[in-house]
Protein backbone atom coordinates (compact mmCIF):
# COMPACT_ATOMS: atom_id res chain seq x y z
CA UNK A 1 0.00 0.00 0.00
CA UNK A 2 1.18 3.50 -1.20
CA UNK A 3 0.78 6.93 0.32
CA UNK A 4 -3.35 7.32 0.36
CA UNK A 5 -5.60 10.27 0.31
CA UNK A 6 -7.77 9.91 3.77
CA UNK A 7 -10.79 10.99 2.25
CA UNK A 8 -10.61 8.30 -0.54
CA UNK A 9 -9.89 5.94 3.05
CA UNK A 10 -13.15 7.03 4.21
CA UNK A 11 -14.86 6.52 1.62
CA UNK A 12 -13.54 2.54 0.76
CA UNK A 13 -14.21 2.42 4.55
CA UNK A 14 -17.28 3.41 4.45
CA UNK A 15 -18.20 1.38 1.10
CA UNK A 16 -16.67 -1.71 2.96
CA UNK A 17 -18.73 -0.82 6.10
CA UNK A 18 -21.78 -1.73 3.96
CA UNK A 19 -20.71 -3.97 1.34
CA UNK A 20 -17.83 -5.58 2.38
CA UNK A 21 -16.79 -9.13 4.22
CA UNK A 22 -14.01 -9.87 6.72
CA UNK A 23 -13.58 -14.13 6.65
CA UNK A 24 -11.15 -16.60 7.39
CA UNK A 25 -11.05 -19.65 6.09
CA UNK A 26 -8.41 -21.82 7.81
CA UNK A 27 -5.02 -20.21 7.70
CA UNK A 28 -6.59 -17.61 5.26
CA UNK A 29 -7.87 -14.25 5.82
CA UNK A 30 -9.79 -12.47 3.20
CA UNK A 31 -11.79 -9.22 2.63
CA UNK A 32 -13.77 -8.72 -0.42
CA UNK A 33 -16.40 -6.15 -1.68
CA UNK A 34 -19.11 -6.75 -4.16
CA UNK A 35 -21.03 -4.51 -6.53
CA UNK A 36 -22.16 -4.03 -9.95
CA UNK A 37 -20.85 -0.90 -9.92
CA UNK A 38 -17.06 -1.35 -11.44
CA UNK A 39 -15.57 2.16 -10.32
CA UNK A 40 -16.74 1.66 -6.98
CA UNK A 41 -15.10 -1.63 -6.62
CA UNK A 42 -12.14 -0.25 -8.61
CA UNK A 43 -11.46 2.39 -5.95
CA UNK A 44 -10.18 -0.51 -3.41
CA UNK A 45 -7.83 -1.86 -6.24
CA UNK A 46 -6.16 1.71 -6.58
CA UNK A 47 -5.70 2.19 -2.65
CA UNK A 48 -4.89 -1.21 -1.27
CA UNK A 49 -4.11 -3.30 -4.33
CA UNK A 50 -6.10 -6.90 -4.58
CA UNK A 51 -7.77 -8.48 -6.90
CA UNK A 52 -10.71 -7.40 -9.09
CA UNK A 53 -12.31 -9.38 -11.34
CA UNK A 54 -16.11 -9.74 -13.10
CA UNK A 55 -17.38 -12.93 -11.06
CA UNK A 56 -20.55 -14.63 -11.92
CA UNK A 57 -23.46 -13.66 -9.76
CA UNK A 58 -25.31 -15.62 -7.98
CA UNK A 59 -29.20 -15.05 -9.64
CA UNK A 60 -30.75 -15.42 -6.34
CA UNK A 61 -29.43 -12.64 -5.75
CA UNK A 62 -28.28 -10.57 -8.41
CA UNK A 63 -30.86 -9.51 -12.05
CA UNK A 64 -30.42 -11.63 -14.99
CA UNK A 65 -27.66 -9.72 -17.41
CA UNK A 66 -26.45 -7.80 -14.28
CA UNK A 67 -22.64 -7.61 -14.24
CA UNK A 68 -20.81 -8.22 -10.67
CA UNK A 69 -17.60 -7.26 -9.70
CA UNK A 70 -15.26 -8.33 -7.07
CA UNK A 71 -12.64 -6.95 -4.99
CA UNK A 72 -10.66 -9.33 -3.16
CA UNK A 73 -7.26 -9.11 -0.76
CA UNK A 74 -5.75 -12.16 0.99
CA UNK A 75 -3.32 -12.74 3.93
CA UNK A 76 -1.61 -10.43 6.53
CA UNK A 77 -1.44 -7.38 4.03
CA UNK A 78 -5.33 -7.72 4.96
CA UNK A 79 -4.16 -6.44 8.35
CA UNK A 80 -2.62 -3.27 6.89
CA UNK A 81 -5.64 -2.51 4.67
CA UNK A 82 -7.95 -2.89 7.58
CA UNK A 83 -5.67 -0.78 10.02
CA UNK A 84 -6.14 2.21 7.39
CA UNK A 85 -9.85 1.28 6.93
CA UNK A 86 -10.46 1.10 10.99
CA UNK A 87 -10.82 4.68 12.00
CA UNK A 88 -13.57 5.13 9.60
CA UNK A 89 -15.85 1.66 9.98
CA UNK A 90 -18.69 1.50 11.63
CA UNK A 91 -20.49 -1.29 11.80
CA UNK A 92 -17.78 -3.73 10.90
CA UNK A 93 -15.19 -1.65 13.22
CA UNK A 94 -15.61 -4.65 15.51
CA UNK A 95 -14.98 -7.48 13.29
CA UNK A 96 -12.11 -5.60 12.17
CA UNK A 97 -10.96 -5.29 15.80
CA UNK A 98 -11.00 -9.26 16.55
CA UNK A 99 -8.26 -9.69 13.72
CA UNK A 100 -6.42 -6.53 14.74
CA UNK A 101 -6.35 -7.78 17.97
CA UNK A 102 -5.41 -11.04 17.62
CA UNK A 103 -1.69 -10.17 17.02
CA UNK A 104 -0.97 -13.42 15.09
CA UNK A 105 -0.14 -13.77 10.99
CA UNK A 106 -2.12 -15.18 8.38
CA UNK A 107 -0.68 -17.02 6.34
CA UNK A 108 -1.23 -19.45 3.57
CA UNK A 109 -2.97 -22.44 3.77
CA UNK A 110 -0.44 -25.52 4.20
CA UNK A 111 2.11 -23.19 5.68
CA UNK A 112 3.09 -24.48 9.13
CA UNK A 113 2.13 -23.34 12.60
CA UNK A 114 1.75 -23.66 16.10
CA UNK A 115 -1.05 -25.49 17.86
CA UNK A 116 -1.35 -21.86 20.05
CA UNK A 117 -1.76 -20.24 16.49
CA UNK A 118 -3.92 -22.74 15.33
CA UNK A 119 -6.41 -22.13 18.53
CA UNK A 120 -6.20 -18.27 18.37
CA UNK A 121 -7.16 -18.48 14.45
CA UNK A 122 -9.65 -20.72 15.31
CA UNK A 123 -11.14 -18.19 18.32
CA UNK A 124 -10.54 -15.78 15.67
CA UNK A 125 -13.22 -16.97 13.28
CA UNK A 126 -15.66 -18.05 15.82
CA UNK A 127 -15.38 -14.40 17.14
CA UNK A 128 -16.15 -13.31 13.73
CA UNK A 129 -18.92 -15.82 12.90
CA UNK A 130 -20.46 -14.62 16.35
CA UNK A 131 -20.64 -10.88 15.54
CA UNK A 132 -21.88 -11.68 11.99
CA UNK A 133 -24.96 -13.31 13.76
CA UNK A 134 -24.71 -16.48 11.90
CA UNK A 135 -27.61 -18.97 13.51
CA UNK A 136 -28.75 -16.38 15.54
CA UNK A 137 -32.00 -13.75 15.75
CA UNK A 138 -31.49 -10.31 15.43
CA UNK A 139 -34.29 -8.33 17.27
CA UNK A 140 -34.37 -5.02 15.19
CA UNK A 141 -35.96 -2.13 17.37
CA UNK A 142 -39.90 -0.61 16.43
CA UNK A 143 -39.46 1.83 14.13
CA UNK A 144 -39.30 5.55 15.39
CA UNK A 145 -42.89 7.80 14.37
CA UNK A 146 -42.08 11.00 13.29
CA UNK A 147 -44.10 13.63 14.73
CA UNK A 148 -47.36 13.71 13.14
CA UNK A 149 -47.09 10.39 11.56
CA UNK A 150 -50.70 8.51 11.96
CA UNK A 151 -50.26 4.58 13.44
Amino acid sequence: MGVQDSTDVAYASGYFDGEGTITTCGAMLRIQVLSADYWCIKVFSDLFGGNLAEIKPRPSIYAPGLRVFRWIKTGQSVVEVLRAMRPYLRCKGAEADIVLNSGIAFGTPGARVSEEQRNIRKAVRLQLKALKGVGRQVNYPAAVRVEGERA
